[in-house]
């Protein structure tokens, strides 16, 4: 199986990712190296338990296709 490429334009990532909660901005820059040099797939330091971690990546992964459907006005 082939894993797919993409490659996003920065500034878009930003802005979405400035749609979301502080802290869940800070779990998905945290687990995907986004804007650090750290490896990818790491388990953010947010003090809080892994299932709450779960939680508000499927809430913040939610807001994200949600405003990728119907974009809030800037």
């Amino acid at each position: 199986m082939r894993a797919a490429h993409t490659t996003a334009d920065p500034d878009a990532v930003e802005a979405a990712l400035r749609q979301l909660t502080p802290s869940a901005e800070r779990l998905l820059r945290a687990r995907f190296g986004i804007g650090a040099a750290r490896a990818r797939g790491q388990t953010p330091a947010l003090s809080l338990p892994a299932r709450r971690l779960r939680q508000l990546e499927a809430t913040a992964f939610r807001t994200l296709r949600l405003n990728a459907i119907s974009p809030q006005p800037t």
